[in-house]
């Protein structure tokens, strides 16, 4: 699917007079029937305040994202917003267009269970700049919420669906792939640091190594050699790796400042232009 835009107009908060400059027209010249005068339409703020963009379609997901074994890293799931619109035209005061969007957050927050906190500012900012889209009360509902008020909602309310991106192996796989894949970026390399020690949480070296087609075992063992010298026993704890994936060097540190510059004093900065001209070749 792809996402269907009509532009009828899109105003980023420039003031009225910036509007006016900017997208001021060519005179046009219409002759009236009674003097034969030219008159020039010229757009006011109240008709790019009434202008909006409609969505004709549910948006065109992201390609799926996987290592070299097939397994997902970036994928995409639908979700669902919800909201309500606004009532045209919008002639509310700001009492009035605050006190409409407390009700809908009110029966929002009665249909999904759970407390919604939205500031009037934020609601009346909506209301005066882009009355006219849909506001948005809760986003990415879970699939209980979405089967909760799907068939209980009536209009204004509305549920909207979108894609969002989700990563089964956490978000550093699909960086990691995203920037040494053949994207376009001109880098050597990656370097990420945190999560290479023992810990349940740390699970880097599990996601980078499957990414790997060449892993640098000699960066590890001088590593945790260095690292010996400086803290004793305790660097065998770190698991710090590096290798080749799509062509671009990967090392993921400890999250350490002190391992971080270790690695990158000793090992990295001296040795990166030197793998880099190696896999040129």
């Amino acid at each position: 699917m792809r996402r269907v835009f009509v532009y009828l107009c899109l105003i980023f908060g420039w003031s009225g007079a910036a509007i006016a400059q900017t997208l001021q027209p060519a005179s046009v010249p219409t002759a009236s029937p009674a003097t034969g005068e030219e008159e020039t339409i010229v757009p006011t703020f109240e008709t790019q305040k009434l202008a909006r963009t409609y969505i004709l379609d549910i948006p065109a997901p992201r390609g799926q994202i996987v290592d070299r074994n097939g397994a997902p890293l970036a994928q995409n799931r639908l979700s669902y917003n919800l909201g309500f619109n606004f009532p045209t035209p919008l002639d509310f005061s700001d009492a009035q267009a605050a006190a409409f969007a407390r009700e809908k957050i009110a029966l929002a927050e009665k249909l999904l269970g759970r407390s919604i906190k939205i500031p009037d500012e934020t609601i009346l900012r909506h209301y005066r700049n882009r009355g006219v889209l849909p506001f948005e009360i809760a986003q990415n509902l879970t699939e209980a919420e979405y089967k909760e008020v799907k068939d209980e909602i009536r209009a204004p309310m509305i549920v909207r669906p979108i894609y969002v991106r989700v990563y089964p192996n956490g978000k550093l796989g699909g960086q990691i792939v995203g920037y040494t894949g053949k994207t376009g970026r001109n880098l050597d390399g990656i370097i990420v640091n945190g999560g290479t020690g023992i810990a349940a949480r740390d699970s880097t070296i599990e996601v980078v190594r499957m990414l790997l087609d060449k892993e640098l075992e000699g960066f590890g063992e001088l590593f945790r050699y260095l690292s010996y010298q400086e803290i004793g026993s305790a660097a065998m704890l770190s698991r710090a790796l590096a290798g080749v994936a799509a062509g671009k060097i990967v090392a993921a540190l400890p999250g350490s400042p002190d391992a971080c510059r270790l690695a990158m004093e000793k090992l990295l900065i001296p040795e990166l232009g030197h793998m880099a001209y190696l896999l040129k070749l």
